[in-house]
């Protein structure tokens, strides 16, 4: 029932409800013989769709409960129009429920025999796979087996290009088509003829004796200990001691086998799988480990800070104003102590929130429930520097200004800004530091988000063996560096994110982006040079990190300009490793570079702008230098192109929080 009937009908009884009384009790005998009936209706239509276990509609349920008013205050005539009103659209809402059971059960169906369609896919394709080894397994054999085998594997073939499968792929297809058409009886009839014909031969390829079993438990024994190895490798953590041992019996099964004792080779690699399964579970334990200890000093990390705040609280009222604050610190390490992660964490928070309304007492203002972390007043009386306790970002106040934005000196570089003034009329809590991977994790935990580089199993990054930049399988935020033995610490800047990702992460937290504006505002921090150390590139040394003497030779060629320095970080640092900027910022120059909100492309000349930002381009834009480039490219006024869907490990990014 639409929005418009339901509003007809309430006027249409209302109008009812306001007409003569003695209109209304005109025939009052035949109207009651008429209520009883159509009451008796509703009645039975009620229980219809109770009967379907189903609410009904709201419409239904307005006019009857408007019918029984109208029954009660004598106005029988209408009474009687809302009982049969509410019939039908309980007539209505039980026959809409049928079609949706019945559609629900052609849903049930259909899936019923998906499922078996993708077994028998799957036997299929194991099926043509095992044939294939048949023949690799046979090669360089003369005798009666071999020539068993190969007219099994020929007999295979002449299965899956007959014309009654269509081929094999071809009935997989028409068998889907029919599912998806609701021909139910015809594709259950398909799937069985096709599993009949399929378990034909699975017995004849199964009939070949030990030897191609050998070859198969093989397989899947060297499988599970490439893959246990694998992850060994990818988590940071030894794995001789844990499968030195189960080489050793592999070693032994393959002896086994070239004296064709497959009798005995057979359980000894059914032996290794299993081992080489327990030790990855192990290992995935010890990866567990690591990841609590990686909690615990988030924890502590919490704790420290809040017990700086309380520090600061007691030095600027009374102890006792504190009281609350301290008694929730005394519950967060306690819990710590417990190993109660979340539980601590929360109690931390408590802390700081108490604490901080102590401290809102007698400093400036500050985002509600945020930590205040340097009391002092700037732009519209707002503190100075404040922590986010949800993401555990610090940010610092940047007043409003009017500075020269671009290439002050020289010829601009292609896609570089010439030199203009540039006026911001509004502060603005800029991130300290680069967005950690500490931080990510903690957004992953309270979201489940899954990043793109998981979803698409690699990333831009260095490839140990060539030494060259690649898209390596499983590089993503957690291993950004696969090969290296480089196990993603909590302080390193967060990468390998694309466009997409960040958007989450700051939509989570109510963030954005920096300008490109905003970004260089606070890049240059009141400086006019060329770099933040001056206008000597050489001059870079130990005031940030970029690609130096600290890589190996071969990378180092990479870089002509890295002018040999060492920072001793071949790839990120943990932020906040080299000196802060004029204005307390980190890392704004080096490091890793930054995505903003901008977009590439856009022209500017030497007019003046108020609070630019560039909305048109196909790609963004990056600011900032990198590990990955010389001191020279760490320009203040470098930029370039950066697409939403690039994944790399030398791009992060630091967030904004907008004020009043």
């Amino acid at each position: 029932m639409t929005r418009c009937a339901i509003v007809g009908f309430v006027l249409v009884i209302g109008a009812g409800c306001g007409g003569d009384a003695s209109e209304s009790t005109t025939g009052a005998d035949a109207d009651q013989e008429r209520l009883k009936k159509q009451h008796a209706l509703a009645k039975q239509a009620r229980a219809d769709f109770t009967a379907l276990s189903v609410d009904p509609d709201a419409a239904a349920n307005l006019a009857w409960t408007k019918a029984t008013e109208l029954a009660v205050e004598g106005e029988t005539a209408a009474a009687a129009v809302a009982y049969e009103m509410a019939a039908d659209l309980y007539r209505a809402g039980a026959k809409r429920v049928r079609s949706n059971q019945a559609t629900a059960a052609d849903n049930a169906r259909v899936e019923a025999l998906s499922v078996d369609l993708a077994m028998l896919k799957m036997k299929g394709e194991d099926l043509v796979a095992r044939a294939s080894k048949i023949r690799t397994e046979t090669a360089g054999d003369t005798d009666a087996a071999r020539k068993r085998m190969l007219a099994i594997a020929a007999g295979l073939d002449e299965m899956v290009a007959t014309a009654e499968f269509r081929r094999w792929q071809s009935t997989l297809s028409v068998l889907e088509t029919q599912i998806r058409s609701r021909q139910f009886d015809a594709a259950r009839a398909g799937l069985t003829k096709a599993q009949e014909a399929h378990e034909t031969f699975a017995d004849e390829v199964n009939a070949l004796g030990p030897r191609f079993d050998a070859t198969l438990a093989f397989t899947g024994a060297k499988q599970k200990l490439q893959d246990a190895a694998g992850w060994y490798r990818r988590a940071g953590l030894d794995s001789t001691a844990a499968l030195g041992p189960v080489q050793a019996k592999m070693q032994r099964a393959h002896e086994l086998r070239s004296a064709r004792n497959y009798g005995e080779a057979i359980p000894i690699y059914k032996q290794v799988a299993e081992e080489a399964a327990a030790a990855r579970r192990n290992g995935d334990t010890l990866l567990g480990h690591k990841k609590a200890a990686m909690r615990v000093r988030a924890s502590a990390a919490a704790s420290a800070e809040t017990w700086n705040l309380v520090q600061r609280t007691l030095d600027a009222v009374t102890r006792d104003e504190a009281s609350a604050g301290l008694a929730a610190l005394a519950r967060g390490d306690a819990l710590l102590k417990e190993h109660k992660y979340k539980p601590a964490n929360d109690a931390f928070a408590d802390a700081a929130l108490r604490l901080d309304e102590v401290v809102r007492k007698h400093s400036g203002r500050a985002p509600l429930g945020w930590r205040i972390l340097d009391p002092a007043k700037g732009w519209n009386g707002y503190c100075r520097a404040v922590a986010d306790p949800q993401s555990g970002i610090r940010f610092l106040l940047v007043e409003p200004g009017t500075f020269d934005m671009g290439v002050l000196s020289g010829t601009p570089a292609k896609g570089e800004f010439v030199k203009h003034k540039v006026t911001l009329t509004r502060g603005y809590y800029l991130a300290q530091y680069e967005t950690t991977t500490g931080q990510w994790f903690r957004f992953v935990g309270a979201t489940g988000h899954v990043s793109r580089a998981e979803e698409r199993g690699r990333s831009q990054t260095w490839e140990k063996a060539s030494l060259r930049v690649e898209a390596m399988r499983d590089a993503c935020w957690m291993e950004p560096y696969p090969g290296w033995e480089l196990v993603a610490q909590a302080t390193w800047p967060v990468t390998a994110l694309d466009a997409r990702d960040v958007d989450r992460f700051c939509r989570h937290y109510g963030y954005r982006l920096p300008t490109e504006a905003e970004f260089e505002y606070a890049a240059r921090a009141g400086q006019k040079t060329r770099y933040a150390w001056g206008n000597n590139p050489k001059d870079g040394r130990g005031q940030g990190n970029f690609f130096d003497r600290t890589a190996d030779n071969s990378l180092r060629s990479y870089v002509k300009d890295s002018f040999f320095f060492r920072d001793e970080h071949r790839f990120v640092a943990p932020v906040g490793s080299f000196p802060a900027n004029a204005w307390g910022f980190f890392d704004l120059d080096s490091n890793v570079r930054e995505r903003v909100a901008d977009r590439f492309g856009a022209k500017t000349s030497a007019k003046a702008r108020t609070d630019p930002l560039h909305t048109q381009g196909q790609d963004g834009v990056w600011r900032g230098g990198s590990y990955m480039a010389g001191a020279t490219t760490a320009r203040i006024a470098a930029r370039g192109p950066l697409a939403d869907k690039a994944l790399e490990t030398w791009t992060g990014f630091r967030v904004v929080r907008v004020i009043e």
